[in-house]
C-alpha cells in the first residue's frame, strides 16, 4: 500500500487547527463503521481502491521519557515522524492537544536525510530547522515506532473518518533503522481506533456514526499505550492522552 500525502493540504509546510474525536472499536463494529462509511463518505484519494494505507510514526522522547510523563512546559506536545506506506518522504509533526483540538504544525522531509536531521547535523530551512533545534535543545530521541494499517474517507469540507487497526509497535534502539527495527512487534490493542476530524462544527454525518455506535467519545493514545505495552514506562506516573 502506498500514499502520497493523506492530508487535504500537500503543501510543503502546513499548519491547522481542528477537532480529533476518538472511540475505540471492536473488530465487529468497526467493520460495521468501515460499511457504513463506504455508503456515506468516499475512500481517502491517496489510499488503495478501499482507501486503505500503511501509517508508520517514530514518536520521539527525551532519556527521562518526559513527553511520556508530561514533564516540562511542553506539556501535552508531541513531536513524532510520520512515513505513509512506501514514501521516500517524511513528514515531521509536532502535535498539541486541548481536550478534542488538535494543533498541529508539520513539514516534509526527505527520508535519506532523517538521520542527518536527527543527529544535527545540516541546516534545514523553515520550519524544518525549528524541528531539528527542539530535538537538540531537549535530547530527543526515537523511542517508539508505532505501525497500522488505516482506512480512511473523507466527506464535505475538511471532513475525516479513519479507522485505525491492530496496532503494533517496536521498541527503538541506537543506530536501529527508523521505520524497519529489528526484531518481532508488540501489539499494543486487538480493538479498533474510529477517530473522526473536522473543522468548526462538527459534521452531521459524524453525530450519525455516533448515534449508530450508541457510544461517547472517549481518550486513546497509541503512543502512551505503546509505552507501557514496551515496558517503557515507570509505573506511577501521568501519561499523556492524545
Amino acid at each position: 500500500m502506498s500514499a502520497i500525502n493523506p492530508e487535504p493540504d500537500r503543501a510543503t509546510t502546513t499548519r491547522f487547527i481542528r477537532y480529533e474525536l476518538k472511540v475505540v472499536l471492536s473488530e465487529s463494529e468497526a467493520q460495521r463503521v468501515q460499511a457504513w462509511a463506504a455508503e456515506r463518505l468516499s475512500p481517502d484519494p491517496f489510499g488503495d481502491a478501499e482507501g486503505t494505507y500503511e501509517v508508520r510514526t517514530l514518536y520521539l522522547d527525551s532519556p527521562k521519557m518526559e513527553i511520556y510523563h508530561r514533564l516540562g512546559e511542553d506539556r501535552g506536545t508531541k513531536f513524532r515522524i510520520r512515513r505513509y506506506g512506501e514514501e521516500g518522504q517524511v513528514w515531521l509533526e509536532r502535535k498539541r492537544r486541548r481536550g478534542d483540538r488538535v494543533k498541529k504544525q508539520r513539514a516534509s522531509w526527505p527520508l535519506e536525510e532523517l538521520t542527518q536531521l536527527l543527529s544535527g547535523r545540516g541546516t534545514p530551512l523553515e520550519w524544518a530547522g525549528s524541528f531539528q533545534s527542539v530535538v537538540c535543545d531537549r535530547a530527543l530521541a526515537p523511542v517508539l515506532l508505532v505501525v497500522y494499517p488505516r482506512s480512511a474517507f473523507t466527506g464535505e469540507a475538511t471532513a475525516r473518518l479513519t479507522l485505525d487497526w491492530g496496532v503494533k509497535v517496536w521498541r527503538m534502539g541506537p543506530g536501529d533503522d527508523p521505520f524497519d527495527p529489528p526484531g518481532e512487534p508488540i501489539e499494543v490493542t486487538q480493538d479498533v481506533i474510529l477517530e473522526l476530524k473536522y473543522d468548526g462544527t462538527m459534521p452531521a454525518v459524524f453525530d450519525e456514526v455516533l448515534k449508530m455506535l450508541g457510544r461517547d467519545t472517549g481518550g486513546f493514545s497509541k503512543y502512551s499505550r505503546g509505552v507501557e505495552a514496551a515496558g517503557l514506562g515507570a509505573s506511577g506516573q501521568q501519561s499523556t492522552n492524545a
